[in-house]
């Protein structure tokens, strides 16, 4: 007689809870930051999210808080920095949160997404004990050549799956009591610590863990510039003089921190603002190419496909009921 085996983890999850449309746009800036509403005193979130063609989020992000990203069912590619992820249900991604990433949006795309943010200050901060910042090294020591993915098929992964499944359920849990901030963080550190012995071979002191984080810090100034909507763009000069660099130190860090270089920032920024336009459906194309400081439109439409996987006609076309601006 045959028997059913019983769903793993992930598959009571998807039963268990409803995963929302991932829509993101209004918590993103100029700059593509992704930045949560985090309450003060307990920042940290826990979102269920679906993908599915053409109905989700697109184009590069980037935010402050750290993130933990695990499909529990189907499969999904993800762009961070210069490389793509292939990720199957069951695969767990400490995401490099300050690269710029996105999903990719491809025919067939359909999966479920958990995803666990957190402000660092939550587990770690200068006042904290010296060996609270440990939990957090797998998210300060990633090398663009060697993303940190814990498979699927990893003895490994089972505890990881029943820690994620135990701080989703606290998380969204129907009668909260008064320790649901103590008990979710509870939770997170577990989480935190089996991924941290998964990844035990980051060999970062303290004092390199903090460089890595001030290194961040410092292009704060130039990034809440470059935000700002009539905000002049700098030149290499000018922003790596802003940040107190020389323009060599500078262009090797920001390309370290953000994946890529400091006029491919500038780019990307031309093309968020692009893509904010023809979401608008107010003007044509052409009329953006320029308003973007494109040199034409063949030169915008090769550089906006490389960036959101669509030519800018399909884009506008999908925000504007099928219709195209002339």
């Amino acid at each position: 007689m045959e028997t059913t085996a019983p769903p793993s983890i992930l598959e009571t999850l998807v039963a268990d809870f409803t995963f929302e449309a991932h829509d993101i746009a209004r918590q993103l800036d100029a700059t593509g930051q992704y930045a949560l509403p985090f309450q003060r005193e307990f920042p940290l979130s826990v979102r269920l999210f679906q993908y599915e063609t053409e109905c989700f989020t697109q184009g590069p992000t980037w935010h402050e808080q750290l993130e933990i990203f695990c499909p529990v069912e189907g499969e999904i590619e993800i762009q961070m920095g210069g490389r793509v992820l292939s990720l199957k249900a069951g695969d767990v991604l400490i995401v490099d949160h300050q690269r710029l990433h996105h999903v990719l949006n491809r025919p067939g795309l359909k999966a479920r997404v958990a995803v666990v943010s957190f402000l660092p200050e939550l587990v770690s901060s200068l006042g904290s004990l010296s060996h609270d910042f440990e939990f957090l090294l797998p998210f300060y020591n990633q090398l663009e050549s060697k993303a940190h993915v814990l498979r699927a098929d990893e003895p490994a992964v089972v505890p990881v799956h029943e820690a994620l499944s135990l701080l989703v359920r606290e998380f969204f849990a129907t009668e909260p009591d008064q320790y649901r901030a103590a008990a979710c963080k509870a939770r997170l550190l577990n989480l935190l610590l089996l991924l941290l012995r998964r990844f035990q071979h980051l060999g970062v002191l303290r004092w390199q863990f903090e460089k890595r984080r001030q290194l961040a810090c410092r292009f704060g100034k130039l990034l809440h510039h470059l935000q700002q909507p009539e905000a002049e763009r700098l030149s290499l000069t000018a922003a790596a003089g802003l940040c107190g660099m020389s323009v060599t130190q500078f262009s090797r860090l920001f390309k370290q921190v953000s994946g890529m270089t400091y006029v491919g920032y500038l780019t990307h920024l031309r093309l968020t603002e692009a893509a904010r336009l023809l979401r608008e459906g107010r003007l044509g194309i052409a009329a953006i190419a320029d308003m973007t400081g494109f040199a034409d439109q063949s030169h915008f439409d090769r550089y906006f496909k490389r960036a959101f996987a669509q030519t800018p006609r399909e884009f506008q076309r999908r925000f504007s009921g099928g219709q195209v601006i002339k």
